[in-house]
């Protein structure tokens, strides 16, 4: 995720895909990951594979 933050410009059509990156943190640093997915990309579309609540409860849409 860190690449894709350094890498990202302001491209308001820009699509980034994460799997899966919950994988070995708890609660807290979850809702930490969800602030910077609300924060860096609020005007990407973003695809994350998730099974925290912390992460998937913000998305605008499930699938």
């Amino acid at each position: 995720m860190v690449i894709q933050l350094l890498a990202r410009n302001n491209n308001d059509s820009e699509t980034m895909i994460f799997d899966e990156v919950d994988t070995g943190i708890g609660g807290a640093t979850s809702r930490g990951y969800r602030n910077v997915f609300i924060k860096a990309f609020k005007n990407a579309q973003v695809f994350c594979v998730t099974h925290q609540a912390q992460i998937a409860g913000k998305a605008a849409n499930h699938f």
